[in-house]
This record gives C-alpha cells, sequence and structure tokens, in this order.
C-alpha cells in the first residue's frame, strides 16, 4: 500500500485549525465562553509539541508535493478543501500571529514572555507559508483538471473562514489571590476543561445601576448601605458566609485591556460575627483587537492588587452599616474605605492604588455600558457591562431560606455632590459581567429572588432565598429621586 504522505502532511498542518471550528458548537449551545482548543496555548509545553508538529505536516508535504499534483491529474482529488483550508490557515495566521504584540510601551517583557511569543509566532508563520503553498496548488489542480463548477463549496469555505476569523483567545488559568478571601473572586466563563479546583466561581445574586447604556466616570465615591434583617446566622454553615455590597470599576489610561474591580462587602459568618472586606482586582480581558491583540498573554488573568478585612464589632446583623469607597482628596492616587454604624464612622483601610497600578485612572465609572456587537466576543450575554453592581454572595449556595440581605442608599458622589442610583435592574453572577471577560462571582445563585419596589421604597432591595430564582433584568426601581 502506497502511503499518500502529502496527504499526511497536510492533516498534521490542520491537526488544530478543524477541531478548532467546534468553538462554534459551543458558543451556540451555551456550553462555554470561548475557543477551547486556544486553551492549549496556556501550556508551553502543548505549543512546542503544536509547533513541532506543524513543521514536520510542512516539510513531509514539501517533499512529496510534487507526486501529489502528478497524482492530482489522474486521480480524483479535490481541490475545493484544500482552497478552503488555505485561506484558514492564511487568515488565522495573519491576525492571531502576525497582529499579536506585547502590548503598550511600558510593559516589562520577560524572557519566558519571550519564549511564548516566539513559539506562538513561529507556529502561525509556518500556517501561513503552508496556507499560501496549499493555496496555489489547489488551483494548480483546479486548472489542470479543467474544473468550473466548485460554486457549491462556497458557503462551507465562508463558515469555516468565519469559524477561524473569529476564535477568541481564553485559558483555564484560575484566578491567582494570595489572600484567604475568596470573596473578591472575579471569574473569567465556564469551560469544558475546568476542574472544581483549577476555577470556584461563587454563587452571586445582583443590581445594577442602570444608565440606559450610558456609563461615565469622574466618580469619586460610591456609597450602600447593608445590613441583615430577620437573618438566623446558624443557617449559614459553618465553612460558608454570606456577604452584602458594592462594587465599581475603575480603568487604565495607558494599558489596553486592563480593568479593576473594587470591592466593599459586609460579610457575616456562621457565628453572626460581622466583617468588612474590601479590595481590589486587576483584570486582563485577552481580546484580539488589532493593534493590541491579546497584548499581556494569549490567555486572560486576574490578580488581587489589594485586600483587607476589618472586624466590626458589638454590633448586630440587623444594623444598618453603611460602606463608602471613595478616592482620597487629600492624598492623590488613594482609595480609603471606611464604614458608618449608629452615626460613628470607622476607617476601613487605605491603600496607595498609584503604587500597585501608576496608569490607572483615579476615579470610578458608574452606570451600565452597552458594546459594540463584535464576533470576537460572542460569548457576552446582552453585550452590557455593569461598572457598578450591588449584591449577595456566599462561598457556596447556602442552599435554604432563613437569611436576608437588604442594600439601600446607593449612590455615588460626583461633581461635588452625592446622586441617588435613580434606576437600577438584577443580574446573576453568570451574566455580571464587570468588563468584557470577566465577572462578579461567575455563577448564579440559584434560588434567591428579591422584594423591591414597590414592595419597598426606590433605592431598596432585600435579597432571601425562596426557592425561585430573579431574572435578569428585573426592574428594581426606576425613577427615583436624583
Amino acid at each position: 500500500m502506497k502511503i499518500w504522505r502529502a496527504e499526511i502532511g497536510i492533516a498534521l498542518v490542520a491537526a488544530y485549525t478543524v477541531p478548532a471550528s467546534v468553538y462554534w458548537i459551543g458558543i451556540f449551545l451555551r456550553l462555554w465562553y470561548g475557543n477551547p482548543f486556544f486553551a492549549l496555548f496556556a501550556n508551553r509545553i502543548i505549543m512546542l509539541v503544536l509547533c513541532v508538529v506543524t513543521v514536520l505536516g510542512f516539510v513531509i508535504y514539501v517533499l512529496d508535493r510534487k507526486v501529489f499534483l502528478n497524482r492530482a491529474k489522474s486521480k480524483k482529488i479535490a481541490s475545493q478543501p484544500l482552497v478552503i483550508l488555505s485561506l484558514v490557515l492564511v487568515m488565522e495566521g495573519v491576525f492571531f500571529g502576525c497582529l499579536t504584540g506585547f502590548g503598550p510601551e511600558g510593559y516589562m517583557v520577560t524572557w519566558n514572555d519571550l519564549g511564548d511569543f516566539s513559539l506562538y509566532t513561529v507556529w502561525y508563520l509556518v500556517r501561513v507559508i503552508s496556507g499560501l503553498i496549499f493555496l496555489i496548488d489547489g488551483f494548480i489542480i483546479i486548472t489542470r483538471k479543467r474544473v468550473r463548477d466548485y460554486s457549491k463549496s462556497w458557503i462551507f469555505m465562508l463558515t469555516i473562514l468565519g469559524a477561524a476569523l473569529n476564535a477568541a483567545s481564553i485559558s483555564g488559568m484560575p484566578f491567582r489571590a494570595e489572600s484567604w478571601s475568596d470573596i473578591s473572586r472575579v471569574h473569567h466563563g465556564k469551560y469544558f476543561w475546568d476542574s472544581p479546583s483549577s476555577h470556584c466561581p461563587r454563587p452571586y445574586m445582583a443590581g445594577y445601576m442602570d444608565t440606559d447604556g450610558f456609563f461615565f466616570g469622574g466618580v469619586e465615591k460610591t456609597r450602600v448601605t447593608v445590613s441583615f434583617p430577620d437573618t438566623n446566622a446558624s443557617v449559614i454553615q459553618e465553612d460558608n458566609w454570606l456577604a452584602g455590597g458594592m462594587f465599581v470599576v475603575g480603568y487604565d489610561k495607558a494599558l489596553v485591556q486592563i480593568d479593576y474591580g473594587f470591592y466593599s462587602m459586609l460579610r457575616m459568618d456562621h457565628g453572626g460575627d460581622l466583617y468588612l472586606d474590601v479590595g481590589i482586582v486587576e483584570t486582563y480581558e485577552c481580546l484580539p483587537y488589532w493593534p493590541y491583540i491579546c497584548p499581556f498573554g494569549i490567555y486572560p488573568w486576574a490578580q488581587e492588587l489589594y485586600s483587607h478585612t476589618v472586624l466590626v464589632e458589638g454590633v448586630p446583623p440587623s444594623t444598618p452599616i453603611t460602606l463608602v469607597a471613595s478616592w482620597d482628596p487629600s492624598r492623590s492616587g488613594w482609595v480609603q474605605w471606611n464604614y458608618t454604624v449608629n452615626s460613628m464612622t470607622c476607617p476601613a483601610g487605605a491603600v496607595n492604588v498609584t503604587a500597585l497600578a501608576p496608569t490607572v485612572i483615579r476615579y470610578f465609572y458608574v452606570g451600565s455600558r452597552d458594546l459594540t456587537f463584535n464576533w470576537f466576543i460572542g460569548w457576552i450575554p446582552y453585550w452590557q457591562t455593569y461598572p457598578f453592581q450591588f449584591g449577595v454572595m456566599s462561598s457556596y449556595n447556602i442552599g435554604h431560606g432563613g437569611w436576608n440581605v437588604f442594600l439601600s442608599n446607593l449612590a455615588y458622589f460626583r461633581e461635588g455632590e452625592w446622586h441617588n442610583v435613580e434606576a437600577a435592574k438584577s443580574i446573576g453572577g453568570i451574566n455580571a459581567m464587570l468588563d468584557t471577560r470577566w465577572m462578579w462571582g461567575g455563577e448564579n445563585y440559584d434560588g434567591v429572588n428579591a422584594d423591591y419596589y414597590p414592595s419597598l421604597e426606590a433605592g431598596s432591595v432585600k435579597f432571601y432565598y425562596s426557592g425561585s430564582t430573579i431574572r435578569d433584568h428585573t426592574v428594581l426601581w426606576r425613577g427615583q429621586p436624583h
């Protein structure tokens, strides 16, 4: 039996491209939020193997190319699949290989980054060259066989091209956090290869400030009042906790695809003790946007820049406690947190953010943010992100009633005065996007419902377990006095 070496070479070159089209199936079925095969790049050994396999396939094809073309004269060899594959290889190679960079000036490139980038670029460069040769040979076959009616393959060709061009870079890399507190955890989506140890989303149910898609900065402070009325702390498991608070977003003026999440949450444990958890999470979106395509690595990551916990002593859980996060006007670049209970204000932590992120914009952003439709970020559920959120979270779903989290007094400080959150809607943790990649929580708090306007006065919401789950975008209130 004669070995068709050229066909083996083609198969080796295409070993990644064909299965990568599974991306679209997963997107349509909502099984994951990105191309799972792109996550292979997070492993340097697998990346090296892919590079070697592609080079080997290319060499095998070139060595048997003449025999392959001669065989095409006398045997029925379809040229359309070769042309389709060539276009996919060229488009993928140019887009993901040649246009990928390390990011804006000032990014410190390590030797590991350089090694990864070299492997990545060489692999795609070989694919581009292979694609060009396959394209030439495909048309040579068409010319020799005088095939004219190949129009039926165009729909299939465009489908594969679309899948190749819109493969989004993702990874199963777990959240990097050094503190005890997973309360600050952000999550980048659901991927089928993740194991419970590599990702651990938190159940989260929230409201968000609704501004009909318009978001804005210049916000110096945000505020929320939290309490746990009619709550029996013993219903919380010993290894679990219940928390309520607010989450607000910041951006960077120089580093593209880098965002910051500021959190302030009042947490109660099984014993009824109260803690105030505050901190800052830096996130990297890892988006294929030209000219900075995946500028800080080929997988998304997040790291906790700051976290601090304060024990709130001598206060019953039902007592309202007001949390405030603010950019300190007396210390440029600092963010401070404080809480007020029974008319007494206490500090809860402060940090020089510019020492951790020198190019951070020194304001918070609030509102709801409409996104422009883009096939490259097809995992975005509602084409919105929610810079100002407030909600309830646990380590895992408590799973029964006996607890309530009451949130009120939502406001932001801008242009010298406090402004109430005039309108708010609900959002579950699986869709609580803080940017185009990361979300707070990462898992819906199933069974959690809410009381809201008109049952409560505008500007207030009470989350509790009822067995039924509040739907996304339920109007919590609208038209609260400014």
